[in-house]
């Protein structure tokens, strides 16, 4: 994992959305998006639950195994 991955990790949960975390890091979305796939793929699951009506608004998994 890499510090950067963290910290966009946080922001995302932080902002409700990878939009507005993008917006406040100053990155673009895509690149933001990309960070936390690799975070995924790194942990073996997806990390955040997007709403389809609105996939910029996500929820951090609480479950203690990711689901």
């Amino acid at each position: 994992m890499e510090r950067r991955q963290l910290e966009y990790f946080l922001a995302v949960v932080e902002h409700g959305g990878f939009t507005a975390a993008a917006t406040a890091l100053h990155v673009a979305q895509p690149s933001l998006s990309h960070a936390i796939r690799s975070l995924e793929r790194e942990f073996g699951g997806r990390l955040f639950h997007r709403v389809a009506a609105n996939p910029d608004k996500v929820k951090a998994w609480l479950g203690q195994d990711g689901r």
